[in-house]
């Protein structure tokens, strides 16, 4: 098992790994907008709305990791609180790594739990061995990337509209 905290990947560069590898690396050189996105805004406060005793216990568990909430009954249960489950592959990678981080800390894991509050929905997930391998594979694609001078080529997705890094990639572009 690689040790995680010789990368310190945040749980967001997972996602946007999966996502764009532009966003990602754009993320990873502090060229941040999402700060401004009313997106990220609607799940910060779905966020607080449906668990709020849960949040103001367990978020951060180090400084590159911060999960929504943890609880603890006979090993540890990793919670994430997500507004649709339109990503929701992406969503369980994210969970997935976070397992994986914990596992290689030496704790006994349980599961992981996505919650999709609006919708009324949960979905368990469970980290494996070939999830294992996968996330390793990540970690190193992941560090590439970072080192990189520039950033990747944009590709055009179908959700590239609704990106706060929008402007990066296609303004004055040919789409």
């Amino acid at each position: 098992m690689i040790d995680p905290n010789d990368f310190q990947v945040k749980g967001t560069e997972i996602q946007y790994y999966l996502i764009c590898r532009r966003k990602l690396w754009f993320f990873q050189h502090n060229l941040g907008t999402e700060h401004r996105s009313d997106l990220v805004l609607l799940g910060k406060i779905i966020d607080e709305i449906y668990f709020k005793k849960e949040q103001r216990e367990n978020k951060d568990v180090d400084d590159f990791i911060k999960v929504d909430f943890i609880s603890t009954k006979d090993g540890v249960i990793v919670h994430e609180i997500k507004k649709s489950r339109k990503m929701e592959d992406v969503h369980e990678w994210q969970v997935k790594y976070y397992l994986y981080v914990l596992k290689s800390r030496g704790l006994k894991i349980i599961k992981g739990v996505l919650h999709y509050p609006v919708s009324k929905q949960i979905k368990e997930v469970h980290l494996n061995e070939c999830d294992i391998n996968k996330i390793e594979n990540m970690l190193l694609e992941i560090e590439k990337i970072r080192k990189l001078k520039s950033p990747p080529k944009p590709e055009k997705k179908k959700y590239c509209n609704k990106c706060a890094y929008y402007w990066f990639c296609w303004v004055g572009e040919n789409e």
